[in-house]
C-alpha cells in the first residue's frame, strides 16, 4: 500500500486491492470547509463519505467508482479523481454573501508492477480562478449610511432602508442609543466577479483614525 501525507490537512492512501481512501480535514482552507459540500467527479452509491466528524471527512471508494478517470503511462496504471468544493452564495434582502472556500484537490493512485504509488495535486482551474484564500494587497471600499424610511401603513422599514442613502451634504448624522443604523459596505473598481467581501467588525470613533478611543461596534462577527 502506499499513502501520501498533505500537511495535517489531506492524507490519500491507495491500496494493493484498489482502493482509494482520502482523508480531508475541515481546516484545509480558510475560512474553513464545510465537509458536506465536498463532491467528487461523479456519484453513485459509495461516493459520499463512509464517516465525518467535526473535523474530518473520511472517503474510501474503488478506483474505477466516482467519475474515476483511467489512463495509461508506459508500465504504469493511473486512476485519477477531483474533490471539489464550491462557494454557497446566501442571497437576503440587503444583498448577496457567501463565508465559503473554493476548494480544488487531484489525486491519483498510479500502480506500476506490483507497487504502488499516491499522487496529490491541488489544481488551479483554468478560465476565472479564484483568488488565494488569503492575500495582501489594497482594496478600495466605500461605506454609506441608508436613510429609507416606511411612509406607508404596514410598511417594513427594513424592507426600505436601503432605497435611499445620505449624501455629504446631511452629515454629521444625529442617532440616539439603539436606533437602528443601517450600513451598506462595497468593494470599488473590482475586477474578479468571483471576489467578495466579508465583514468581521465594523466600529466608528470621533476620530478620522481608525483605533483612536471611544469607539462604538455596529458590527461583531459579521453580525
Amino acid at each position: 500500500e502506499g499513502q501520501c501525507f498533505f500537511g495535517k490537512t489531506v492524507t490519500v492512501q491507495c491500496t494493493r486491492d484498489a482502493q482509494f481512501i482520502v482523508v480531508v480535514a475541515r481546516d484545509v482552507t480558510l475560512p474553513n470547509l464545510e465537509l458536506q459540500t465536498i463532491s467528487l467527479l461523479g456519484g453513485g452509491p459509495g461516493c459520499t463519505n463512509v464517516d465525518s466528524n467535526s473535523a474530518f471527512a473520511i472517503y474510501q471508494f474503488p478506483v474505477t467508482a466516482c467519475g474515476t478517470i483511467f489512463m495509461e503511462e508506459p508500465g504504469v496504471i493511473v486512476y485519477e479523481n477531483r474533490m471539489t468544493s464550491s462557494y454557497e452564495v446566501a442571497v437576503g434582502p440587503s444583498g448577496s454573501i457567501t463565508r465559503d472556500s473554493h476548494y480544488d484537490l487531484v489525486f491519483q493512485c498510479r500502480y506500476i508492477g506490483t507497487s504502488v504509488e499516491t499522487l496529490i495535486v491541488e489544481i488551479l482551474p483554468l478560465g476565472n480562478p479564484p483568488l488565494p484564500v488569503s492575500a495582501v494587497g489594497p482594496i478600495k471600499v466605500i461605506m454609506r449610511l441608508a436613510n429609507g424610511q416606511c411612509f406607508t401603513k404596514g410598511c417594513n422599514e427594513l424592507d426600505v432602508a436601503y432605497n435611499s442613502f445620505y449624501t455629504d451634504a446631511d452629515y454629521p448624522v444625529t442617532k440616539v442609543l439603539r436606533d437602528p443604523v443601517y450600513v451598506e459596505v462595497q468593494l470599488l473598481e473590482k475586477t474578479d466577479p468571483m471576489l467578495v467581501l466579508t465583514l468581521g467588525r465594523c466600529w466608528v470613533t470621533t476620530s478620522p483614525y481608525p483605533h483612536t478611543f471611544p469607539q462604538w461596534d455596529i458590527l461583531i462577527d459579521g453580525c
